[in-house]
């Protein structure tokens, strides 16, 4: 396979984790969808007050808490972190068996229409579950699809 090839994979592979992730776990789904809401709302206010917009930087970019505590590593989190592991690599040898089984090689520049032109549909759809991917829609502020109310 091509270096560009492998690029797409991790690229799919990136995108299909946050699909899964958000599919399985309803509580992650419900806080993305509450904060979309939220910031949808602070967008189309054309004029914002200092609070307003203090309120939309902290929702859009959360500050970590300071903590006091020192790190401890528990076995909670050791799972979480092979789950995350596992999933990722299965996710990537399906994507993979896929591309060889089909014999599909991408050159460079399909590549790079396919990195340019595969997040920007996926946020279009990710929109209307009211879930968008906060990476990708930096380039959709202008293409953005209103929803009727």
């Amino acid at each position: 396979m091509e270096l560009a090839t492998f690029f797409v994979l991790f690229l799919i592979t990136y995108y299909t984790y946050y699909i899964i992730d958000m599919l399985i776990h309803k509580s992650k789904r419900d806080v993305e969808q509450k904060k979309h809401n939220t910031l949808e709302t602070l967008r189309a206010i054309p004029a914002k007050t200092l609070e307003e917009q203090k309120k939309f930087l902290d929702i859009k970019y959360p500050k970590r808490k300071k903590k006091k505590k020192k790190f401890k590593l528990t076995w909670k989190l050791v799972g979480v972190i092979l789950y995350t592991m596992i999933l990722y690599i299965l996710i990537f040898n399906a994507y993979e068996y896929l591309f060889l089984k089909f014999k599909i090689e991408l050159k460079l520049w399909q590549a790079v229409i396919f990195v340019i032109l595969f997040p920007l549909g996926l946020n279009i759809i990710l929109n209307k579950f009211n879930l968008s991917k906060s990476d990708i829609g930096v380039f959709l502020r202008g293409s953005r699809i209103k929803k009727d109310k």
